[in-house]
């Protein structure tokens, strides 16, 4: 994926086999980036832009923030979602249907038989693979991973239950060691995502790392 930026005269390209980080020092340029690209995921309009093969994505569908680690939260409701109609899908192919009919019919009558031990008039909606799978309430497991770990679980898991897209992190090396920041860029690079870093200062320069600093004075340094 390629991502411009009219205030930036570097553009981004994600398939070349590096790990792509722009540091801001101005403080000004880089809220003005952080809220165009925040503004545009939510639907308005804004001046960044991100394309494939010089053709514009939609910004709302191919990039995605990522600008808490601490603690990293794994179980966003639009994700879980996605995995439930994946789960529900599953549930109602060939291999499961027998069992997913027998499960639902089951429960339906539990709750018949529940109900009809009341002296008021109960009714239950149409029970629904779907209905039962929400209820279950999924999770996924995020203990004993660390922080980077678990921003490597969550671009895989968007990446398998919605589409690859452009994962932009912010001030992520604050939070994440030099060694583990190594093992995290060996990771994304391999499992080709596209990745773009942003930071507001300067850190150790990793291996994969290909940088441009933009400074208080808005001068461009590659």
């Amino acid at each position: 994926m390629k991502f411009v930026y009219p205030d930036l005269h570097t553009i981004t390209e994600t398939i070349d086999g590096c790990l792509h980080v722009l540091v801001i020092e101005n403080q000004e340029l880089f809220q003005k980036l952080l809220r165009d690209m925040v503004q545009q995921i939510a639907g308005e309009s804004g001046f960044a832009v991100v394309s494939e093969q010089d053709t514009p994505l939609p910004f709302s569908k191919y990039v995605e923030i990522i600008d808490r680690f601490v603690p990293f939260e794994l179980n966003r409701r639009p994700l879980l979602n996605r995995i439930i109609s994946a789960l529900e899908k599953d549930a109602l192919s060939e291999q499961h249907y027998t069992e997913t009919m027998q499960t639902l019919g089951q429960t339906e009558q539990l709750l018949q038989n529940l109900a009809f031990d009341f002296s008021c008039d109960i009714v239950f909606p149409p029970f629904t693979a779907a209905a039962l799978l929400k209820a279950a309430a999924p999770m996924l497991r995020e203990e004993d991973k660390s922080p980077a770990e678990l921003t490597l679980d969550y671009m895989q898991l968007v990446c398998e239950f919605e589409r690859p897209k452009l994962f932009v992190t912010v001030n992520m090396r604050s939070y994440i060691s030099d060694r583990e920041m190594t093992r995290f860029a060996d990771t994304a690079l391999s499992h080709g995502y596209h990745l773009l870093m942003l930071e507001n200062r300067e850190y150790p320069r990793l291996a994969q790392e290909k940088r441009w600093i933009v400074d208080s004075d808005l001068c461009e340094i590659t």
